[in-house]
């Protein structure tokens, strides 16, 4: 049975970040599967959480997951979709 990149990240990592509980999606590219989340700084600033995979070996790829955070929802979004395609 082949799984879906959602099925092969919440088979690594299957709880919600804390930071960033609100799954926007889940995004593939080449090896790495990005789970791509949201939530509020406690500074009121918005906050977008990329969350990496190794689809391959399934691990979590603590040193490329990162948090972009800006008072401007979109501007944060637009930080990690870029950080995403740079993998």
């Amino acid at each position: 049975m082949i799984m879906t990149d959602k099925e092969i990240f919440l088979s690594v990592l299957p709880n919600v970040n804390f930071m960033t509980p609100n799954v926007e999606s889940y995004v593939r590219k080449g090896k790495y599967i990005c789970e791509v989340s949201k939530g509020g700084g406690f500074d009121g600033t918005y906050m977008v959480g990329v969350t990496v995979v190794n689809a391959e070996t399934r691990r979590h790829e603590c040193d490329l997951s990162k948090s972009f955070t800006n008072t401007i929802r979109k501007e944060a979004m637009k930080d990690a979709m870029y950080y995403i395609e740079n993998l």
